[in-house]
């Protein structure tokens, strides 16, 4: 779950022992021209204790519903943020386990909706949040269900079933509550009000680990990504990789509008902890741009090898991931397109449907282009832009009419 359920699993980071403040709060202000941002812990403080913290609870696991819940809740932080699939794999088997031996506990099956989310299998993680709102063990609130069902819901683009479970914003709303109802602002298409509630979450945050602050900015870029403000969104992804300098997607998108050798440096360094398919990926990418031939081809293969073996363990998860790659360095729009429809399918937002647009085109399906633009020109929270890209596309279908923008 990208958006809310990645910031609301990091803000419990901040209960990790040992984070100091790297300056006086006396010191915090503008930074880069982006407003107030609170001074954080280092990140090899936190990742460190962050660690430490794993391996202790997976030591002294006894099978308890509730310590089995926060190392979930923590390898999915760990893996998010630094790619890696091993830690969701430990998630997801510690989360079967919990709720073969504790069938009625809630907490047991809020840990495997969190799972079962994580790798975007949102039907059976929907099933989970409604066995841990009925079961007769209970700890879980019925605000922390909704919260994470909210999330699952912005995910797969039912933004007003995300509304209605969403606490509305007040003086009190926490920097976690405001992030949250800017993303679903973002998604709802009300992007002064999103950029607002952001800045309001950024300058009233005063969490000294990193991980809320890196993953509020790197969710604030991907939505003025997806505007065409990229300008502003590599402003924010570079705050992000500031904050937590190995968080492999934000060094992968910021890498896209480095120079090739900048590039290669950033991507190179993150290497040496992640072997993420998107790292090799963007790697390869800019190995091309620098004329590095037997080098692009390399981890092109790498990286062809690696999506290939993440589609075949984790479909859901990586199909749009995979998507992206046939549609770019892989160059095979064919396995693109089947990829991005199925992607579509689980989840049809704009950006899967612009996903699945674009791979049709490029493989020449006119009839998958009609099928992408009639379901984009139909959404309800679709950006004006999108929707007129879509009634262009399908002034050229014959079993299609355009819809008014």
């Amino acid at each position: 779950m990208r958006a809310r359920i990645l910031v609301a699993l990091a803000a419990m980071l901040a209960s990790l022992t040992g984070c100091k403040r790297s300056r006086s709060a006396e010191d915090a202000g503008p930074d880069g021209g982006l407003g107030a941002r609170w001074p954080t812990t280092s990140f090899s403080i936190a990742a460190g204790n962050l660690d430490v913290e794993i391996a202790g609870r997976t030591a002294n696991d006894q099978g308890d519903p509730v310590q089995g819940l926060r190392l979930t809740e923590l390898l999915l932080v760990r893996g998010q943020y630094l790619a890696k699939i091993e830690d969701y794999d430990r998630a997801d088997a510690i989360s079967v386990a919990l709720t073969t031996n504790h069938p009625q506990s809630a907490v047991a099956h809020l840990a495997r909706a969190l799972a079962h989310g994580a790798l975007h299998r949102f039907e059976q993680a929907l099933h989970e949040l409604d066995e841990a709102a009925t079961a007769t063990g209970g700890g879980v609130s019925r605000a922390r269900v909704d919260g994470v069902r909210a999330g699952i819901f912005m995910t797969i683009g039912r933004y007003d079933d995300a509304a209605k479970l969403t606490p509305p914003v007040t003086e009190a709303s926490s920097p976690l509550e405001l992030a949250n109802a800017a993303v679903l602002a973002a998604r709802m298409q009300k992007p002064d009000e999103a950029e607002r509630l952001f800045e309001r979450a950024r300058a009233t945050s005063h969490d000294v680990s990193p991980f809320p602050l890196a993953g509020m900015d790197y969710q604030r870029a991907t939505l003025l990504d997806a505007r065409g403000r990229e300008t502003e969104a590599r402003a924010y992804y570079a705050e992000a990789c500031d904050v937590i300098p190995l968080y492999v997607h934000a060094v992968v998108h910021l890498a896209a509008t480095d120079p090739s050798d900048r590039a290669i440096t950033r991507l190179e360094e993150v290497r040496k902890q992640s072997s993420d398919a998107d790292l090799l990926a963007a790697l390869a990418t800019a190995h091309r741009k620098a004329g590095h031939d037997d080098a692009a081809k390399r981890l092109t293969e790498e990286a062809r090898t690696r999506y290939d073996a993440l589609v075949a363990k984790h479909p859901e998860a990586f199909w749009d991931h995979a998507a992206r790659f046939w549609l770019g360095p892989g160059d095979d729009p064919k396995r693109a397109i089947e990829l991005a429809e199925k992607n579509a399918r689980l989840r049809p937002t704009e950006e899967a449907l612009d996903l699945f647009m674009a791979a049709a085109a490029a493989a020449d399906r006119p009839e998958k282009l009609c099928a992408s633009a009639a379901a984009m020109a139909q959404l309800r929270w679709g950006s004006p832009e999108r929707k007129r890209l879509a009634n262009a596309a399908l002034r050229a279908c014959p079993d299609a009419s355009p819809r008014e923008d």
